[in-house]
């Protein structure tokens, strides 16, 4: 239902009779982050998911192939 939902992603069976749904591009990512922009969450997942953000532009931009975007990240995994 989420698959269908976002109309992005996989869904993925594992071997122990788990399911895991996977967005593998940056493209797809966005449709995810556009999401939850438009409903955000609450407590501190709102919090995590700002950082989220921050990296997700990041790479986004290609900044994380130099090493200011390498430190940026590291930064963002901090939380500062």
């Amino acid at each position: 239902m989420i698959q269908s939902y976002f109309g992005v992603g996989k869904i993925y069976e594992r071997g122990n009779g788990m399911i895991n749904y996977r967005v593998q591009s940056v493209e797809e990512l966005g449709v995810i982050i556009n999401h939850f922009d438009s409903y955000p969450l609450r407590t501190q997942k709102w919090a995590d998911y700002q950082l989220f953000k921050l990296a997700f532009e990041v790479v986004k931009c290609k900044e994380h192939l130099t090493t200011e975007g390498v430190n940026k990240l590291l930064s963002i995994k901090e939380g500062n």
